[in-house]
């Protein structure tokens, strides 16, 4: 399967997100390991800061990515299209950081790779889209209004929180735990009959609770990171940091109810009350509920004072991942080595900036082997080069001459071939490299047809920009815009207004096209 740089800088980014994932989880275990007394609402923010690390960590490493991919670079030396030439013109691009076989590997798969994730991510995105609407429903389903004394004392405990706010009580049939939906508007539900069944005492402690949630705009964090596990749904280290800011997160609340309530065993008694409902009424909206595991910490932790510790096998898993990790780490680098036999065998060559001065330069390169080499030339001297993104030491840049030579080579062969093929499509004789008037007249004139027909892809909105046109081929069979076929209603109309034929067709740019007549690119223009 074929893949763009982008969808390789996609997938390069999803492997790295492993290993940071694994780096933010030893983080969060050692804050674990050095907080056991300290407060949840500081645990909390740790946490979140570390997932907001990681976050940061993984876009950086996206841009990296594509910043180093050289996107559209052109391979001048295989252009065999000439004018009355009957085989397609190839282009192909420089393949990026190919630093071992695993990195080849990862390229070779990136399409089906990012095709997998893709599907995962969308599946993810319906489920995340179906509990939202859910929550939706909820909202104005089966809905019963409440004594106005709940009311009241709702609005009461908001006012002690400073919560300014306006928040909506009600019952409803459809929930089986007190729950709170909604971040602009907010709306506490509890299930029908609650209010009968329970002292009023523990109603009390299940409002703080569901204040809290409120207070510390819970709802709305835990729907931002939910889109981050969608996002990277195969990372165990997110799945574990996850938990335990949620985890974290009803810890804080505990501690928001302990402190505005008198009665601590009315707030004990009020969770086990609610174990059984572990289902909450969509997963992103903030309930009471809790599992038996979860509710024995909390309750531990709240006659303790003593927060949750790291258990055997949380410790056993994160030492490992760790050590696999700085195994990696310490791997010395391969330094580049000037071989002892120099061949290099060039086969793509892409200037930076300009070719016009070739004694002072930047380049990229590659060989026939998929070795990349970022090259420097100051004065026709080697001043850098870097060989697959590792850097050549100063002193052992004499022995890469034999580079530099190739690749001057390269582009001394790739000029001719140009130069050729310039010569064809304006007829003009073989000893003849600069062209009479009427040829460059006519060379003027063909320019001049190119960019009509990048104004009328321009004008077809075919195209946004001008510079958004990296090839186009308009043959008399087809029209041909940055790789994408375009439909026959368009082709024929450019094919008619600009007097394409059989065996004569324009085409400018990188890309993979077929036909003959007039062959330009950028440079041309």
């Amino acid at each position: 399967m074929g893949t763009s740089p982008h969808i390789e800088a996609i997938c390069k980014t999803l492997i790295h997100s492993l290993w940071i994932g694994l780096v933010v989880a030893a983080l969060a275990a050692l804050m674990i390991a050095l907080t056991k007394k300290t407060a949840a609402k500081l645990r909390y923010r740790l946490l979140c800061g570390l997932l907001l690390l990681f976050v940061a960590a993984n876009l950086f490493t996206l841009y990296w990515e594509l910043e180093k991919t050289p996107l559209n670079v052109v391979n001048k030396a295989s252009l065999t299209h000439v004018a009355g030439a009957g085989n397609p013109r190839l282009y192909q691009t420089l393949p990026i950081n190919t630093l071992n076989g695993l990195n080849d590997l990862l390229i070779r798969w990136s399409g089906w790779i990012f095709t997998s994730w893709l599907v995962c991510c969308l599946f993810k995105s319906i489920r995340l889209s179906r509990e939202l609407l859910y929550i939706k429903r909820i909202r104005s389903t089966s809905i019963a209004t409440i004594a106005e004394s709940w009311t009241n004392k709702a609005a009461a405990f908001s006012r002690q929180l400073h919560i300014r706010r306006t928040i909506k009580l009600a019952e409803s049939a459809l929930v089986k735990v007190p729950v709170t939906i909604g971040y602009f508007k907010p709306l506490i539900l509890l299930p029908a009959g609650m209010l009968l069944q329970l002292p009023p005492g523990q109603v009390d402690t299940i409002l703080w609770h569901e204040l809290a949630h409120i207070l510390r705009r819970d709802y709305l964090v835990n729907i931002l990171q939910s889109i981050v596990e969608t996002f990277f749904f195969f990372n165990p280290a997110i799945w574990w940091l996850s938990a335990l800011i949620r985890e974290e997160r009803e810890n804080c609340c505990d501690d928001i109810v302990l402190a505005n309530t008198s009665q601590k065993h009315n707030y004990l008694e009020a969770l086990v009350a609610f174990q059984h409902y572990e289902n909450q009424p969509g997963a992103y909206a903030m309930g009471l509920s809790l599992g038996r595991n979860q509710l024995m910490n909390r309750l531990k932790r709240m006659v303790t004072r003593e927060n949750q510790k790291l258990n055997t096998t949380e410790k056993i898993v994160l030492l490992s991942g760790i050590l696999l990790c700085s195994a990696f780490t310490f791997i010395p680098a391969i330094k580049p080595q000037a071989p002892a036999n120099p061949n290099y065998l060039i086969s793509k060559v892409s200037f930076r900036l300009s070719d016009a001065d070739r004694a002072n330069c930047e380049m990229d390169a590659a060989d026939t082997k998929g070795n990349h080499y970022a090259i420097k030339l100051a004065g026709g001297q080697l001043a850098a080069l870097a060989i697959n993104n590792q850097s050549v030491a100063q002193q052992q840049l004499a022995g890469f001459y034999k580079l530099v030579s190739q690749v001057n080579a390269y582009v001394d062969a790739a000029q001719r071939i140009k130069a050729q093929r310039r010569r064809a499509r304006n007829k003009l004789p073989a000893g003849n490299t600069t062209g009479s008037s009427s040829s460059a007249e006519d060379l003027a004139a063909q320019s001049e047809r190119m960019r009509a027909v990048i104004a009328a892809l321009v004008q077809e909105k075919v195209v946004s920009d001008p510079n958004a046109i990296e090839s186009f081929g308009l043959s008399d069979e087809e029209l041909v815009v940055n790789g994408q076929k375009q439909p026959e209603a368009l082709h024929r109309k450019l094919k008619a207004q600009y007097g394409i034929r059989p065996q004569y067709g324009l085409f400018y740019g990188s890309g993979k096209m077929t036909g003959t007549g007039i062959i330009m690119d950028k440079s041309d223009l």
